[in-house]
């Protein structure tokens, strides 16, 4: 038992933001009715989940897809009561999205959690012959990937981070509604990192003379990005805050928002917004949901429609004044009112480590990773840590 047909898709294929195991109660009225045994799909990752459906009667078999993509072992892990070392599917759906994104077009399916499906023999662990002494700047999820594997094939690794807790970016994530057990998946690598041997120093910033002092043979940067202000006057008013600072918490914001960037970050901020009750405008300059998997794409504009946001697709921000923002809607210019403008307009990579690293230790082995590269989505940064992980 699914739902949805092709221009209903995005329910077929539930994302983060619809709630677990959607057709279960379908399964169960059709079973009422039917002799035959009756199976359900749809957004059933937890085993014990699954377990509950089948003891309540309301259905015959629990089938799942996406969640035997992130684990493949998940079946043989419950069975021996694993629970906690499963890796979890987040609904990302971004085993989707690799069919549309040029960058992994011709490769395969993919998945954000297990960078090695479809790859497994190429990512099978291999002991290093010639152990090094690595250090790794940033414990991100790039970060944190590659050193799990880097210590697991014999390498003495160190992982830095600044901040006092492992998961960069990934926790802000973490605190947008519909993704909150996405911190499952900080929690369990930072676990393999406690596995590994891998010695974690949190609250510190890597500086040159941490360098000299430790004399890692080879560094890996992955020191992540830091959000955008858009070129355009007023870009830096009073009345203007980064969507991933209100998110976090840390930047407050009045009734009347306009949030700017109509990518995820933007349509998930605004959404949070509205679900407050709040009036909200999201202005983007391109189509609204580019660049996010289709599926969760048609969801967020849904539930958007439904809360009553306005939308400015194909807007791009002019000004923005302490009253409100105009933006340039076909021919016209808009004006907007707010007492607040989010920015959520993308990232810029933190190359500055990096390339003054470069310079000074010419002789050391040297690799960026993550959004510090360029900015990315957790599946691309997972991938690399996994990918530099095993070249070192």
């Amino acid at each position: 038992v699914s739902g949805g047909v092709v221009e209903t898709a995005h329910i077929t294929n539930p994302c983060y933001l619809h709630y677990d195991a959607p057709f279960a109660d379908l399964a169960a009225a059709i079973k009422g009715v039917v002799s035959i045994p009756v199976m359900v799909v749809g957004k059933i990752g937890n085993p014990m989940l699954a377990e509950q459906i089948l003891k309540e009667g309301k259905a015959d078999f629990v089938v799942m897809g996406r969640p035997l993509l992130a684990d493949p072992e998940l079946p043989k892990k419950a069975m021996a009561g694993e629970f906690e070392q499963i890796r979890r599917c987040l609904f990302c759906n971004n085993c989707w999205s690799v069919m549309e994104r040029q960058d992994f077009k011709g490769r395969g399916i993919r998945c954000t959690v297990n960078p090695a499906i479809l790859r497994e023999k190429e990512f099978e662990i291999k002991p290093t012959n010639l152990p090094k002494k690595v250090l790794i700047a940033g414990g991100g999820l790039a970060g944190m990937e590659a050193a799990h594997i880097l210590a697991q094939r014999g390498h003495k690794t160190i992982l830095w981070e600044k901040n006092e807790r492992l998961g960069g970016q990934w926790n802000i994530a973490c605190k947008i509604k519909g993704k909150e057990d996405y911190a499952r998946l900080t929690e369990q690598m930072a676990q393999s990192l406690e596995e590994a041997g891998v010695e974690v120093l949190l609250g510190r910033e890597v500086t040159v003379e941490f360098i000299r002092e430790v004399q890692p043979q080879v560094i890996v940067a992955a020191t992540g990005a830091v959000p955008r202000i858009p070129n355009v006057p007023g870009g830096q008013g009073k009345n203007v805050v980064q969507a991933v600072d209100m998110i976090s918490g840390n930047a407050r914001v009045g009734e009347k928002v306009v949030v700017i960037g109509g990518r995820a970050l933007g349509m998930e901020t605004a959404l949070m917004l509205a679900e407050e009750r709040r009036h909200v405008s999201l202005c983007t300059r391109r189509e609204l949901g580019r660049g996010v998997e289709r599926y969760t794409a048609v969801t967020l504009r849904d539930r958007l429609v439904e809360k009553g946001v306005y939308l400015y697709p194909l807007s791009p921000l002019e000004e923005i004044h302490e009253d409100g923002v105009y933006v340039m809607n076909g021919r016209d210019l808009l004006f907007l009112p707010a007492d607040t403008v989010v920015l959520a307009v993308g990232f810029s990579p933190k190359r500055e480590l990096f390339e003054k690293l470069r310079v000074i230790f010419p002789e050391l082995e040297i690799h960026a990773i993550g959004d510090c590269v360029e900015p990315r989505d957790a599946m691309e940064a997972i991938r690399e840590g996994a990918e530099v992980g095993r070249t070192i």
